[in-house]
């Protein structure tokens, strides 16, 4: 039997959850190469690198053992003798469960590059809103630190918003300018362009 047939569909439970709550209406919006389980929630991407919608994956879990013990109550209120089989196809599915950690490589490029563009936005209300010295929450993504630190919308001392990669050869720093609006980025890896940016040096996202 096929591997990827064997385990939890992730992607599509999260995208079935996401159009049921109304956040995106065709399912072909949804990224699947962006999309994937970061610590202990999935994290659902449109293509235009915009997180949708963030599920625990204890919860996916629960739904997966609901679905299944359902299942079984069914099979049993319509079956007589001979129809203990059910019980062990229920053990093997709940033992396939787990296997969460096998979904496609964690997209942290994509996903700082959308932190990065939305704190810029969550920023710019706040201005327009007259609020004074704004602040954001500083989010917590792994491979990634976000500056400056204490989370002012004016940004550091060279007016930036930036997603600081702690492995550049890998994932490059994504930057905002609060007062030009550039966005630009760097990085340390075998070619120019890399997860979006489009040069080492100076280059753009």
């Amino acid at each position: 039997m096929d591997k990827q047939a064997k385990e939890p569909d992730l992607f599509n439970q999260v995208l079935a959850i996401a159009m049921k709550e109304g956040k995106l209406q065709f399912s072909k919006d949804a990224d699947p190469s962006q999309s994937g389980v970061v610590g202990e929630k999935f994290l659902l991407f449109s293509r235009q690198r915009k997180l949708l919608i963030s599920i625990p994956l204890e919860k996916l879990k629960r739904n997966t053992l609901n679905t299944n013990s359902d299942q079984k109550a069914k099979a049993n209120n319509g079956c007589l003798k001979g129809c203990g089989c059910f019980g062990g196809v229920l053990v093997i599915l709940v033992m396939l469960i787990p296997s969460f950690t096998s979904i496609k490589t964690i997209p942290y490029a994509p996903m700082a590059m959308n932190i990065i563009a939305n704190l810029a936005k969550e920023c710019a209300v706040k201005k327009a809103n007259g609020e004074r010295n704004p602040k954001f929450g500083r989010p917590s993504l792994t491979r990634y630190e976000i500056t400056p630190a204490n989370g002012d919308c004016n940004g550091d001392e060279n007016n930036l918003i930036t997603a600081q990669s702690i492995k550049t050869t890998k994932y490059p720093n994504y930057s905002y300018n609060v007062e030009t609006g550039e966005k630009t980025c760097s990085h340390d890896g075998p070619s120019e362009q890399l997860h979006g940016c489009s040069a080492r040096k100076n280059g753009e996202w």
